[in-house]
C-alpha cells in the first residue's frame, strides 16, 4: 500500500516542470486568466458548506492539498484570514507555489506552506480551526484518504470544522468516466492523476461511527460532494 501511495505522489512532485506546465495541468487546461475566478468559486463553497462555519481572522486555517495556492488565496481574500497554510507531501509543488506568490506579489507571511510524509500531520492535537480540501483528496487510495480524515479530526480544535471536496460515484456515469482505464493505470502504477470515488453511505459511517463528529453536512452535485463536520 505505501508503494502504491508513493505511485500516486509521483505526478505531483515534478521539480522539473515550469510553474506554467504545472499551472496547466493541475488545473485541467483551464487558462491562468481564469483560475483566480475558479479558485473564488471554489472558496465560496468552502466558506458557506456548513452554516456553523465563522471564520475569525486569527484562526489557525489548512488547506490540505493545495496546488500552487489560488484557492488558498481566494479563501484569505473571503474570509479576511491572516494566516493560511498549504499542507503538502509533494516538495516540489510547494517550491512552485512559492514561485507562484512571488510572482503574483503575495506575502510568504500569509500563505505559509508545510511539508509531511502523507501519514501524520505536523500539529499537535485540537490546535486547527479549520481544515479545508478541494479536488485533492480525491486523488489518494483511500485507505489513505481515510487517515487524512483521521487527522483532521485529531488536529480540530473542538468545536473546529473539516470542509472536504470529493468525487461521487454519480462522477463516473455523469461523465461516461473511463473506470476500467483508471483501475488499470493504478494497478500499473502510473504517474498520473488517479481518481477514487465515494458515496453517501461511507463516508456518513466514517463521520458518526468513526470521528464521532458533533455535525455534518453533505451537498452533492454535478458528480462532487462537498462534506463538512464539527468536532
Amino acid at each position: 500500500m505505501q508503494d502504491a501511495m508513493q505511485d500516486a505522489f509521483k505526478t505531483w512532485d515534478a521539480a522539473g516542470e515550469t510553474l506554467e506546465a504545472v499551472e496547466a495541468r493541475i488545473h485541467d487546461g483551464v487558462p491562468r486568466e481564469k483560475l483566480h475566478e475558479r479558485a473564488a468559486g471554489y472558496a465560496r463553497r468552502v466558506l458557506r458548506a456548513a452554516p456553523w462555519l465563522h471564520v475569525n481572522r486569527a484562526d489557525t486555517i489548512v488547506e490540505v492539498g493545495p496546488g500552487v495556492g489560488y484557492i488558498m488565496q481566494a479563501v484569505a481574500e473571503q474570509s479576511g484570514a491572516a494566516a493560511i497554510t498549504g499542507l503538502d507531501v509533494a516538495p516540489s509543488m510547494i517550491a512552485h507555489a512559492q514561485a507562484r506568490l512571488q510572482r503574483d506579489g503575495l506575502s510568504p507571511d500569509r500563505f505559509r506552506f508545510q511539508h509531511y510524509d502523507g501519514a501524520r500531520f505536523p500539529w499537535p492535537d485540537e490546535t486547527v480551526d479549520l481544515f479545508y480540501s478541494v479536488a485533492a483528496i480525491q486523488h489518494i487510495p483511500k485507505p489513505h484518504a481515510y487517515n487524512v480524515f483521521l487527522e483532521m479530526h485529531r488536529c480540530l480544535r473542538r468545536r473546529g470544522t473539516s470542509v472536504v471536496h470529493l468525487l461521487s460515484w454519480d462522477f463516473v456515469a455523469r461523465h461516461q468516466f473511463d473506470f476500467a482505464a483508471e483501475i488499470r493505470q493504478q494497478v500499473a502504477g502510473v504517474h498520473t492523476h488517479w481518481h477514487h470515488f465515494y458515496d453517501r453511505t461511507e463516508l456518513e459511517t466514517i463521520l458518526q461511527h468513526v470521528l464521532k463528529a458533533a455535525t455534518f453536512r453533505f451537498d452533492e452535485e454535478h458528480g462532487s460532494i462537498w462534506m463538512a463536520w464539527q468536532k
